[in-house]
């Protein structure tokens, strides 16, 4: 059998309550140069995948999440048909990608939101937000994806959830 880790991030009320529904719709998805921000984490490529997603609650915007992923990774995991929305960035790449992930870095740091994020969390622009930076990494440490989640604060919490799996 296989030992492994599963890993889901939701929204919620509070640390033990149920999901609550999110919908979620993509707002961009396209090839970007890289940044001063990613070139930390992407050391080799010039170029990154990039996907952002916007979560809705009761039709108000709970969260921004944006994907960053290199272009050998998104040719084995995407097609015209993959919805980042509705599928999990880490089951795509623990079922399709030939590396898999080893090791997930985590941190968390209030943020001042610029005008784009405002508008798009309806929120001012220099409001505080809460920003999950998660960056996923295979065993020979090449970096397979870094994601930001920010919060918009207003009513819910994020929560990340590991799971031993068989």
């Amino acid at each position: 059998s296989h030992f492994g880790i599963t890993m889901k991030t939701r929204v919620t009320e509070d640390m033990l309550s149920k999901d609550i529904a999110v919908s979620k719709k993509i707002l961009v998805k396209e090839i970007r140069k890289l940044t001063d921000e990613n070139k930390t984490y992407f050391r080799q490529q010039n170029e990154l995948f990039f996907v952002r997603c916007k979560g809705f609650s009761e039709n108000e915007p709970v969260y921004l999440e944006e994907f960053y992923l290199p272009l050998w990774l998104k040719h084995e995991i995407y097609n015209d048909d993959t919805d980042f929305c509705q599928l999990s960035l880490y089951e795509l790449i623990q079922n399709k990608a030939i590396k898999k992930i080893s090791k997930m870095i985590q941190s968390i740091e209030v943020i001042e939101i610029n005008q784009d994020i405002a508008r798009e969390l309806k929120m001012q622009t220099g409001c505080h937000a809460l920003c999950v930076h998660s960056i996923l990494i295979a065993s020979d440490g090449t970096t397979i994806a870094y994601i930001k989640l920010i919060g918009s604060g207003k009513k819910y919490k994020i929560h990340t959830e590991f799971e031993k799996i068989r």
